[in-house]
Parts: C-alpha cells; structure tokens; sequence
C-alpha cells in the first residue's frame, strides 16, 4: 500500500510513504493463514520520512525503513539514505549515524508506526 499520512506521538513525528504486510496479520490470528504463507511472524515493513531533531532545521527528513512485527517492543529501523549511501558499501552497522553506525531505538518509533499500520497507512 502506498500513502502519505502523518503520525504524531509524543516526540516523534513521521511521515509515511508506504506500508506493506507479510502475511494477512488477522488471518494469522484466526489461524486461516494458509494463503499467504505458513511459516515465520508476519511483520509490517513501513517506509516513512523522518526529520531529526538531532540534525539542522534546514536539512531534508531522513529516508526511514521500519520492520514491525506483531509482537510489541519487536521493530527494527533503519535509514535508507545511509543505506543507500556510496556506491560500494552500504550503512549496516550498529552505532548512532555521527559514529557511522544505521541503528535507531525502535521503542521511540513503534507507537507512531503501530497507529500507521493499524489506520493503514
């Protein structure tokens, strides 16, 4: 599904850009998950702008990938910019962006992007 809301919590904004489901996560619930696969969490990936309030007001939001699974406290994000930044090696470590790491604290984003997902986007 692509779509452009904002969601508000306390703290964190975003804009997001797109959502997609692995797995119907109701169908998984009610145990008639045998269409959309059999095995393994289904999880929501959600792409969505974020401004850093750590960067320059000026400065374009940060490009964001979250994977959320169904369980709480279970989201991964990442910054597809640095993702996508030079042409050899991407920005997968661990560590804060000023130290080159590409690892945000999933609890400070997850309530923003349970609401985006339960309201679909």
């Amino acid at each position: 599904m692509t779509t452009t809301s904002t969601r508000r919590k306390p703290g964190i904004t975003i804009q997001v850009q797109e959502i997609a489901s692995h797995r119907n996560v109701l169908e998984w619930i009610s145990g008639l998950n045998g269409k959309n696969g059999i095995c393994g969490a289904p999880f929501h990936v959600v792409r969505f702008a974020w401004r850093d309030p750590e960067l320059a007001s000026n400065r374009a939001p940060r490009n964001m990938l979250a994977t959320v699974f169904e369980k709480p406290g279970h989201v991964a994000v990442l910054c597809l910019d640095l993702l996508q930044q030079g042409s050899t090696m991407p920005v997968i470590a661990f560590g804060l962006a000023e130290d080159g790491g590409n690892s945000w604290r999933g609890d400070q984003f997850e309530p923003a992007l349970r609401e985006a997902i339960k309201a679909g986007g």
